[in-house]
């Protein structure tokens, strides 16, 4: 009989340390070990100090993964994780410390660290390999998108193609712009668009970014940063708006206030997506109506 999901989160909880890969933003991958819980949704809680390398390199990228078990000798099971990072905040955080300080009682004494932070990974995929048997067993789970994206119309969810596309021209080797935030404003069906509208289109399915889409999306940064910062222009509209993230991601000068417009379910999903990874935006952004 196949490992349960019940069985593989008891594994998890069984384990108080894990070794966690983070991206730095020169795409290079860094890793650690850290001393982790694990919530009933297959969570993963830790803390950390916000000088570390992988403090920044969550802030910078949210994608995460880890590995825990087969740390012991002839301990040949294993749970591979990928997730997404954030920083929770009030209860929330607060019921987390207190599971987390009853898994590690020096956490509390911690608190006084510098920098000390608390991250919550939320899975996107797991997989639970047991070789301990022949041939070995390998179990994998998945986690569907918020309902936010569930609920968005077709018009809405090509917004999240548009983001997928900048997610891979980011995560390429030469990235024409850095969208931190595109994977996440994706989802799984923005990367499913991208995939449709390729197949389609007799287009192959690779894995980089629609080159079309990049060098636009490059050119209009350019020219909107060139508009403001060369004249008394102080205010940028962006109608259609979708999972734009320029007011989070471009330098604008100071005093800049920028207006996003689009529909009620766009933003449904956007505003969760940025508040759930604590986007801060580089300037005044105002999402003044959906349409």
């Amino acid at each position: 009989m196949a490992t349960t999901r019940a069985e593989i989160l008891a594994f998890m909880r069984a384990h108080s340390m894990a070794v966690q890969a983070s991206v730095s933003m020169w795409n290079a991958p860094q890793a650690a070990a850290v001393g982790v819980i694990v919530t009933e949704g297959f969570e993963l809680f830790f803390d950390s100090v916000d000088s570390t390398r992988k403090v920044a390199n969550l802030r910078g990228n949210p994608r995460v993964a880890f590995v825990l078990g087969g740390l012991a000798e002839g301990e040949e099971r294993t749970v591979q994780y990928e997730g997404v990072v954030d920083e929770p905040t009030g209860p929330e955080l607060d019921d987390l410390k207190t599971r987390y300080f009853a898994r590690f009682p020096d956490g509390p004494d911690r608190q006084a660290w510098p920098g000390l932070t608390y991250l919550r990974a939320r899975p996107r995929w797991i997989r639970f390999s047991d070789f301990h048997q022949t041939p070995p067993e390998i179990v994998e789970l998945t986690f569907n998108e918020t309902a936010s994206q569930a609920g968005m119309t077709p018009v809405g969810l090509t917004a999240c193609w548009i983001a997928a596309s900048r997610a891979l021209e980011t995560e390429s080797a030469a990235p024409l712009f850095t969208d931190p935030y595109g994977r996440e404003l994706a989802g799984d069906a923005g990367f499913a668009m991208m995939s449709i509208t390729r197949a389609a289109m007799g287009l192959p399915n690779t894995s980089g970014p629609e080159a079309y889409l990049s060098i636009r999306t490059r050119f209009l940064d350019d020219g909107l940063l060139a508009a403001v910062r060369n004249s008394s222009i102080t205010q940028a509209v962006i109608f259609a708006a979708g999972m734009d993230t320029r007011a989070f991601r471009l330098d604008w000068p100071e005093g800049t206030t920028v207006y996003e417009i689009d529909r009620d379910d766009v933003f449904d999903r956007k505003e969760e997506v940025l508040g759930r990874l604590h986007a801060r935006p580089a300037c005044d952004r105002r999402v003044p109506s959906a349409m």
